[in-house]
């Protein structure tokens, strides 16, 4: 075992059986195959890559290859508020995903060169994205007990609240 940000984590040389016996109680289960691959100190989870680097728990954004980044092109009917939001939203949400803040700033970067590539100009993109970091420094600054005096908790933002899809008839 090897201690990882406080947490205890199994050693893959020493438990490389313990590994394989899970392996296979995960194959043997009906109606499910599973792809097991080795251990390691790097993973993928939906748009996060989660890392062990010196002993530290480290984040940063995760962007599918295959991703076609089909951003609102410049001449959209949407309203600006929802370009605008756009911009706000992923430079906080890449803000919030790295854990280095190099490795955010190159997110950002990424994500303007893919509105350029989509025909925005950089005299248009230029004063949001200044807005966007600004805005995301103020919200990522304040404790969790100055976002829920503003009525929002920060540890509660980009959740979705649970809705009954189901007819009455059927939930009840």
């Amino acid at each position: 075992m090897s201690l990882v940000s406080g947490f205890q984590t199994p050693d893959p040389v020493q438990d490389s059986q313990l590994w394989s016996d899970f392996c296979k109680d995960m194959d043997s289960c009906e109606g499910l195959t599973w792809k097991c691959e080795a251990p390691s100190k790097k993973v993928n989870f939906m748009d996060l890559t989660i890392s062990i680097v010196n002993n530290k728990i480290e984040t940063d954004l995760y962007e599918k290859e295959l991703n076609l980044y089909l951003y609102i092109p410049p001449h959209s009917s949407h309203p600006r508020g929802v370009f605008t939001g756009l911009i706000s939203g992923q430079v906080l949400r890449i803000k919030r995903l790295s854990s280095n803040q190099l490795n955010a700033a190159a997110n950002i970067r990424n994500f303007q060169a893919r509105l350029l590539a989509r025909g925005h100009i950089p005299c248009n993109l230029n004063p949001l994205f200044k807005r966007a970091e600004e805005n995301a420094q103020e919200y990522l600054a304040k404790s969790p007990a100055e976002h829920e005096e503003r009525g929002g908790s920060p540890s509660k933002a980009g959740r979705s609240t649970t809705t009954n899809l189901l007819p009455p008839s059927i939930s009840s």
